[in-house]
């Protein structure tokens, strides 16, 4: 498992992209209990002790794959706020990425939580978006 992971955070692909893709502000840690709802249906995130500049995606990710309702709730919003499409494919590219560092942020604790079997869906769901970013560091 070490060696997946080491393989992983020193891909060149990845690597690169994360040298190229446009930073922002990130919350770090969005989950739905970093997510409050108010009796209007309007959302604020809390808890921002993690807060780093990256690229966008690394937020998006532990919400729900591209089509579920948190994923496109968080979509519409950072579309509305901040004018950027984010059907484009930089963004595609940035979501692949985030998902291998985020897979790779927490396989540790998702071994030390929920075994080894869980962890090994993580490298495999790291190692299934690294294959689709292609070989191409650019795609």
């Amino acid at each position: 498992m070490i060696a997946q992971v080491t393989a992983l955070r020193d891909e060149p692909r990845v690597q690169d992209a994360l040298e190229e893709l446009p930073r922002t502000l990130l919350h770090g840690d969005v989950h739905r209990n970093n997510v409050l709802v108010d009796e209007h249906g309007n959302g604020r995130l809390i808890d921002w002790g993690g807060a780093l500049v990256g690229i966008p995606a690394l937020d998006i990710v532990n919400l729900g794959p591209p089509g579920s309702n948190a994923y496109r709730t968080y979509a519409d919003t950072w579309e509305t706020l901040t004018g950027q499409n984010l059907e484009t494919a930089a963004w595609r590219r940035s979501y692949l990425v985030a998902t291998v560092c985020i897979n790779l942020k927490y396989v540790a604790f998702a071994a030390k939580i929920f075994g080894d079997h869980k962890a090994q869906s993580m490298l495999q769901q790291a190692t299934e978006a690294l294959e689709q970013i292609g070989s191409d560091p650019k795609s």
